[in-house]
């Protein structure tokens, strides 16, 4: 602490020749000094405003100084105790610093051996409060810290419902998505089947007949599985969707072309169309396998 016009002592002696000799000099060092030779009235001074140094009488009418010192610590823990002995011997410093006084100084007490005294008092002092600071401090972020991991853990609870949550929700949303596709494929195959029936029944379209019979035949088939060629029905045109018939049938691209009357390249050109739009990526899986159910992990080439 600033060793100063800030320190606060208090003489504790009956003698009050002793008093008068001491706090003149206590004074004339810029401390605040005030003295009493009644025991009754010590605890009450230091109950209402801690002093930081006490010089005690060890000998006073009635009383050894030294009873005086636990009591005094503990309304005001933070003062140093200075004892003040007609005769500073060993046994009565170990005591004194047993019962919590700072240390003992002989009378008659000189100004610069006291004045030393009092600031390893207040050094000693100012140390203490800054360890029992620190201690405060490391206690508080202690507990910060432990309301921190707390919060943290929370968080991370928070977190794993969230994430629970979304994949509860991405599996709805995929179960959605395939009645969807079920609904769809459903949808088309009432809308197509009756047209293309109606078409084979008409005797102006006869020669079309065999390609009627493969688009019924196509559609049907294809609405057996409804997750995936539900898939195959939204994403093909109907000449794409002819031609993905013959290749699930066995047709080569030769094949293909003489029943479409097309040239082979133009069909070659609609399978690559057929096989991006239903994102066939791997050049190793075959359409046709592809078309007649899921996709292996491996698979022959197309027969182009």
């Amino acid at each position: 602490m600033e060793q100063g016009e800030d320190v606060r002592i208090l003489i504790v002696a009956d003698a009050q020749q002793f008093c008068d000799l001491i706090e003149p000099m206590i004074s004339s060092w810029g401390m605040k000094v005030e003295s009493t030779g009644h025991l009754l009235e010590v605890v009450d001074r230091i109950a209402r405003a801690c002093v930081d140094i006490i010089l005690l009488d060890v000998c006073m009418l009635g009383v050894n100084g030294l009873d005086l010192v636990p009591e005094i610590i503990r309304h005001c823990p933070d003062a140093k105790v200075i004892m003040v002995a007609e005769h500073a011997t060993k046994d009565l410093a170990t005591e004194a610093v047993k019962q919590g006084a700072f240390g003992v100084l002989e009378k008659p007490v000189s100004g610069d051996l006291l004045l030393y005294t009092i600031h390893r008092a207040l050094d000693s002092q100012s140390a203490e409060r800054r360890a029992k600071h620190l201690l405060e401090e490391l206690e508080r972020i202690q507990r910060d810290f432990a309301v921190s991991k707390q919060e943290n853990q929370q968080l991370n609870n928070r977190i794993i419902e969230t994430n629970k949550a979304l994949s509860l929700l991405s599996q709805n949303i995929e179960l959605e998505r395939q009645e969807m596709e079920k609904r769809i494929a459903i949808k088309q195959k009432s809308l197509f089947i009756p047209v293309l029936n109606k078409m084979r029944n008409d005797e102006g379209l006869g020669n079309y007949k065999a390609d009627l019979d493969m688009l019924l035949d196509h559609i049907c088939s294809m609405t057996t599985d409804f997750s995936t060629d539900a898939q195959i029905l939204a994403a093909l045109s109907l000449t794409e969707l002819r031609i993905a018939s013959l290749v699930k049938s066995g047709l080569t691209s030769n094949d293909i072309a003489v029943q479409l009357n097309i040239s082979p390249a133009t069909v070659r050109t609609h399978r690559k169309n057929i096989r991006k739009k239903l994102k066939i990526n791997n050049a190793g899986f075959s359409l046709r396998h592809f078309l007649l159910c899921k996709p292996p992990s491996h698979t022959s080439s197309d027969e182009e």
